[in-house]
Order: C-alpha cells, then structure tokens, then sequence
C-alpha cells in the first residue's frame, strides 16, 4: 500500500493486505491445532509412563484476532467504497 500512488493501486495493495492476513490467520489456526496434538501426546504419554496427572491444554483461540481484522477489513472496505475516495479516484 506504500508504493501506491493511485487509487486503484491503493485498493488493490489493501485487498492484497486482507487477503494475506486471512491466509496467514488460517495457517496459524492449523497450526495452533497441530501443536496442541502434539502437546497432548507428550502430557498422555508422561501420564502413562511417570504416573503424572493427566492436564489437559488450554486452546489458544484465535476468534478475537480473526473478529477484529474482519472488523478492519470492512472498515477498509467501506473506506475504499467511499464517496470522498470515487470523487479522488485515478484509474491508471
């Protein structure tokens, strides 16, 4: 969004911004839940083999990350659909 010096690149470097947080939001998401399998294993198997107590792992949730970035997505959105941008709008 930096390099932009019209209105349609800026719109562009700000989809290409969602867009790539989503993906990144998303691969966080299957990583947290990998990560909290593999914790899981090793608690079980200390349980199993030391006799420790079984403890279950918190859950990382990432719901209010993902809530506020789509609140700022459409903040983005309404900003990019506004009249003040349509009036100021470069199409090169």
């Amino acid at each position: 969004m930096k390099e932009s010096w019209t209105t349609h690149g800026l719109k562009v470097g700000m989809a290409s911004f969602f867009d790539g947080a989503s993906e990144i939001m998303e691969k966080v998401s299957k990583q947290a839940h990998q990560i909290k399998g593999l914790v899981e294993a090793v608690y079980g198997k200390f349980h199993t083999e030391h006799g420790l107590p079984k403890i279950k792992p918190v859950s990382i949730s990432l719901l209010p990350y993902r809530s506020r970035l789509q609140k700022l997505h459409d903040e983005a959105e309404a900003f990019r659909n506004s009249a003040a941008l349509v009036i100021t709008r470069n199409t090169s």
